[in-house]
């Protein structure tokens, strides 16, 4: 999750979720800070349960 920030304009901010197999990239933007935040807090559970997802055993590579 990558957020950036831009002065003077609306939104002023956007939220890249990457990392995925197929190499897509997932933008969300949000007005400001308070935004962010709550953006964030709402995709952590989503974002740690895939990650953690990504890291275990897979059935196709054989492993149990």
């Amino acid at each position: 999750m990558t957020v950036y920030h831009r002065y003077g304009m609306v939104p002023r901010f956007a939220i890249d979720l990457s990392g995925n197999q197929d190499g897509t990239i997932l933008t969300a933007y949000a007005a400001e800070l308070p935004d962010v935040m709550d953006l964030i807090a709402r995709w952590a559970p989503a974002v740690q349960a895939l990650a953690a997802a990504a890291l275990g055993p897979h059935p196709q590579d054989g492993q149990r």
